[in-house]
């Protein structure tokens, strides 16, 4: 039994490392198999990388939803500070920012250029309550709205959902777009994988003729040829991981620059070392995928004579 086990594994290690040097005695031809095979892959794993580099741009423009609260007139800029302390203790905000009667109209002369003129009127403004939620989601944002809008020291409740819905259906969209434009690539794939393998198959009908006249059994002749499929995934999608690392490092400079100009500290995200596997095991599988679809019809041509 030790011995069967043991032969088990010495063929499955001499077909793998056989496949793997069926492909460096080919060098030109392999290349450019897997130079298309990591673009097809490159594709989708870089547009996965942006949305995911936006989603984590908008983490930190989550002061950019924001809830303003008009008190009432009748309401002293005391009792004002006092609720907005009180308010500041609800569950889902992050913090909150009072303005005074004064500071609220001071903001609004410096905002609306003429300051000069409003020097002459009185102050028509209440005090205002800024509420900075910690999430983004517009429906609970709406939801705390609804809540906030009961008290009765506040006049009115005011929230822009526009830009976060807009952003939110725009992330949503490039999720969707990463997911078709995989599913597109990936039978791409399967389908360059499964080409090469048929080519080489063609090419050694006769070798494969007579070891099944020997009395070769299927899975043996498909040992090799399996794993050829599956070393043009996993280095296909190693070679995809190095063009995005590439692309990542030339951007990178540039984001800098960017982020510098708007006063942040955002800096691109990789794939990460989870993701970075997740592609691999993916073209690795779309490589063993696209070679056994293939083999099934195409040995099935192949009868000794």
């Amino acid at each position: 039994m030790k011995r069967q086990v043991s032969s088990y594994f010495t063929q499955h290690l001499r077909a793998l490392l056989g496949s793997l040097g069926t492909l460096c005695r080919t060098p030109f031809a392999s290349s450019m198999t897997l130079l298309v095979i990591a673009i097809a892959l490159a594709l989708p794993a870089g547009l996965y990388l942006l949305v995911h580099n936006i989603e984590s741009i908008t983490s930190a423009w989550q002061n950019g939803a924001q809830l303003s609260l008009f008190v009432n007139d009748d309401i002293s800029d005391e009792r004002a500070l006092l609720l907005s302390q009180e308010i500041g203790a609800y569950p889902g905000v992050s913090h909150v920012h009072f303005l005074t009667r004064e500071a609220a109209f001071n903001e609004f002369k410096n905002l609306s250029g003429f300051s000069i003129a409003l020097e002459t009127l009185p102050n028509p403004l209440p005090p205002v309550i800024i509420v900075y939620p910690s999430f983004t989601d517009p429906i609970l944002l709406e939801k705390m709205q609804q809540e906030l809008q009961q008290l009765p020291e506040l006049a009115r409740v005011q929230l822009d959902l526009a830009w976060v819905q807009r952003l939110a259906a725009l992330l949503h969209l490039g999720e969707r777009m990463v997911l078709i434009l995989m599913s597109f690539l990936g039978f791409a794939v399967v389908l360059i994988i499964g080409n090469t393998i048929r080519v080489s198959i063609l090419n050694r009908q006769e070798e494969i003729a007579v070891v099944k006249l020997v009395g070769g059994t299927n899975a043996f002749i498909r040992r090799p040829f399996l794993y050829t499929g599956v070393w043009y995934g996993f280095l296909g999608a190693l070679l995809a991981l190095l063009m995005i690392t590439g692309a990542l490092f030339v951007l990178q400079h540039s984001v800098n620059l960017l982020a510098t100009a708007y006063q942040s500290e955002f800096q691109l995200r990789g794939l990460g070392f989870s993701r970075s596997i997740d592609v691999l095991l993916l073209g690795m599988t779309l490589g063993w995928l696209g070679a056994a679809i293939f083999l099934h019809y195409h040995l099935k041509q192949i009868t000794p004579k």
